[in-house]
C-alpha cells in the first residue's frame, strides 16, 4: 500500500521532485565519491532502493490531518472550559470550608495540562518518521556546479569544464541533474626549490627521503598540484620538526610559492619557511628565513596536583590569600606546596653513558618538581616521574609529549590532564622550555549495586544481587582494588 503512493504526490505545480544526481566523469583517476561529496542538494534517502521516508510522508494527507487536529483541539478546548468551571466550584467549596474553620488560607486546585500537545499516529508517522519531498532547486544546482569547479581546482585541474543538463519527466514530475565533467590535464609538480634557512632546507630534504623510504614514492615530485596534499605534507613536516626538538615549528611556518607553466602543465614549487610571523611579508625572502632555528631542551618538569584532597580544614586558609586559580592554567586550582624529587636511581645504561655517575646515584634525567596542596601528595612522585618521557636535560620531541600524556591517562586516576610548555630562555645552541603537567584526580572510591533476575538450567526463576566497591588509587600507587559481595536465591520445585 505504501509503495503504491506516487512519489511526487505533494510536489507543488511547476516544480519537480529531485529523483537523483547523475555525474558523468571522463576516465580520470579521481574518486567519484569525492566529487559527490560537494553536491549541495541530495534526494530523499532510499532503503533497498525505496524512498521509504518519502512514502511514509505521502501516505497521509496533510489537509485531512490538519482538519482532524482542528476538531481534536476544539473538543479539547470544550473539555478544558468545563474543567475550569468545575475547578471554580471546587475551589469555592474549599474556600468556604476554610472560612468555616477560621483558616486564613486554603489550597486551591490548579488546572494542569491546558495546552493541547497530543500527536496522532498519522501525524507521528508523517512528520516524525517521514520526510517531505526534496524539490529540485536550480540555485543549488548552480552552486553544486561552482563547488565542483572549486574542488577540481584544489585537486590540480585548473582548466576543468563542468556542464549541467537537467532531465525532466513532465508526467511523473521528477528531475535528474546531470553533471558532465571534463577534467582536462592537471598541473604536475616538476621541481622543488627552497628560500632561506639552510638548516630547515636540510631537514626537509631528510624528511623527503624518509617519506620516500616509507611510502616507496616521492612525496611531492610528480604529484598533482593538490591543495589538500600540500597541506597534509606541511603538517607531517611540522610533526617531523617537532620530533627533532623544534616545538614551535607549526604547519603554518611552511609556505608554498608556485610557478606554473600552462603550456607544459608543470609547476615549480618553492618552499618558504616562515619562522617568525612578526616579520612582514616583504622581508620573508630576505631576512625572515635566515633567522636561527634552535631545538628545545627540557629544563624543568613540573607536575601540578590541582586539587584539595589532602587539605585538612578550609582550603581558603590553605591558600593564605593566593588566587584560587593557577596563573598558567586558570581552569585548574592553585597549589601552595612543592617538593623536589630525585630519588630514582640511575639505570645501567645511564651509568654507561655518564662515567661520572656511580651505582646508587640518582638519575639526573628523572628529576621532577611536584606541586600540591595539603599535608602530602596523594600519588607517589616516583610514579609520576616514570610516566614522563620529556626528561630533564633531554631534547624535546613531540612524540614524547604524546607518549607521556597516554601514560598518565592509562594510570586511570586522572579526570583531566593538560600539558603546557613554557619558554624560559635560550643560548647560542638551544632554547629551553619547562614542561608543566596539570592534573585533576578522578573519583577514588566508587560503589555499585547490581540486582538481576536469574534462571537456572531447569528454568526456575531466581533473584541475585551484587554490591561492588572499587578503589582506583590504593596506597598512592594507582593500583586498583575491587571488592564484590554477592548473593541470591532461586525457587525450588517440590520433590
Amino acid at each position: 500500500m505504501i509503495v503504491a503512493c506516487k512519489q511526487s504526490k505533494y510536489v507543488p505545480e511547476k516544480f519537480f521532485l529531485l529523483k537523483k544526481n547523475k555525474i558523468e566523469l571522463d576516465n580520470h583517476p579521481i574518486l567519484l565519491e569525492d566529487i559527490e561529496y560537494v553536491i549541495r542538494q541530495r534526494p530523499n534517502p532510499k532503503f533497498i532502493g525505496i524512498p521509504l521516508k518519502l512514502y511514509l510522508f505521502n501516505s497521509f494527507d496533510s489537509t485531512k490531518l490538519a482538519d482532524k487536529r482542528k476538531l481534536r483541539i476544539e473538543a479539547f478546548t470544550v473539555k478544558i472550559e468545563k474543567k475550569k468551571l468545575k475547578y471554580i466550584q471546587i475551589n469555592e467549596k474549599r474556600r468556604n470550608r476554610a472560612i468555616a474553620k477560621n483558616k486564613t488560607t486554603y489550597k486551591p486546585k490548579v488546572l494542569k495540562d491546558t495546552l493541547f500537545t497530543r500527536i496522532s499516529l498519522g501525524e507521528r508517522i508523517k512528520y516524525k518518521y517521514g520526510q517531505p519531498p526534496v524539490i529540485m532547486d536550480t540555485l543549488l544546482v548552480r552552486k553544486t556546479q561552482d563547488q565542483m569547479r572549486l574542488f577540481l581546482r584544489k585537486k590540480g585541474f585548473y582548466y576543468a569544464s563542468i556542464s549541467v543538463d537537467i532531465e525532466k519527466n513532465e508526467k511523473k514530475r521528477f528531475a535528474i541533474p546531470v553533471y558532465t565533467i571534463k577534467t582536462g590535464l592537471p598541473y604536475l609538480i616538476d621541481s622543488l626549490k627552497y628560500a632561506g634557512s639552510g638548516s630547515v632546507k636540510g631537514a626537509h630534504i631528510a624528511f623527503l627521503k624518509m617519506q620516500k623510504d616509507l611510502n616507496g614514492e616521492e612525496s611531492l615530485k610528480g604529484k598533482y598540484l593538490d591543495v589538500e596534499m600540500l597541506d597534509e605534507h606541511r603538517y607531517l613536516f611540522s610533526r617531523y620538526m617537532k620530533d627533532k626538538g623544534y616545538h614551535k615549528f607549526f604547519a603554518t611556518n611552511t609556505l608554498y610559492e608556485l610557478d606554473t607553466n600552462a603550456n607544459t602543465m608543470k609547476v615549480n614549487v618553492t618552499l618558504i619557511f616562515n619562522l617568525d610571523a612578526k616579520v612582514s611579508d616583504q622581508k620573508k625572502r630576505d631576512s625572515l628565513n635566515r633567522l636561527p632555528l634552535k631545538s628545545a631542551q627540557i629544563r624543568n618538569v613540573i607536575f601540578h596536583l590541582s586539587d584539595s584532597i589532602m587539605v585538612r580544614g578550609d582550603f581558603a586558609s590553605e591558600l593564605n590569600g593566593l588566587n584560587t586559580k593557577d596563573s598558567l592554567a586558570p581552569q585548574f586550582l592553585s597549589t601552595t606546596k612543592q617538593m623536589y624529587y630525585n630519588k630514582i636511581k640511575a639505570s645501567k645504561s645511564r651509568l654507561k653513558s655518564f662515567p661520572d655517575l656511580k651505582p646508587g646515584d640518582p638519575d639526573p634525567y628523572m628529576e621532577v618538581l611536584l606541586k600540591y596542596n595539603g599535608v602530602s601528595p596523594w600519588i607517589k612522585p616516583e610514579l609520576l616521574s616514570l610516566q614522563n618521557y620529556l626528561e630533564h636535560r633531554n631534547g624535546y620531541k613531540e612524540k614524547y609529549l604524546e607518549r607521556s600524556y597516554r601514560s598518565l591517562q592509562q594510570l586511570g586516576v586522572f579526570d583531566n590532564i593538560k600539558p603546557i610548555l613554557i619558554d624560559v630562555g635560550e643560548n647560542k645552541s638551544f632554547s629551553f622550555v619547562d614542561v608543566h603537567y596539570f592534573l585533576e584526580p578522578s573519583k577514588k572510591h566508587s560503589f555499585g549495586f547490581d540486582p538481576r533476575f536469574t534462571t537456572n538450567t531447569s528454568g526456575l526463576l531466581g533473584l541475585s544481587a551484587a554490591l561492588n566497591y572499587s578503589n582506583n588509587n590504593l596506597a598512592k600507587g594507582a593500583q586498583k582494588l575491587t571488592f564484590s559481595f554477592g548473593g541470591g536465591f532461586e525457587s525450588q520445585t517440590k520433590a
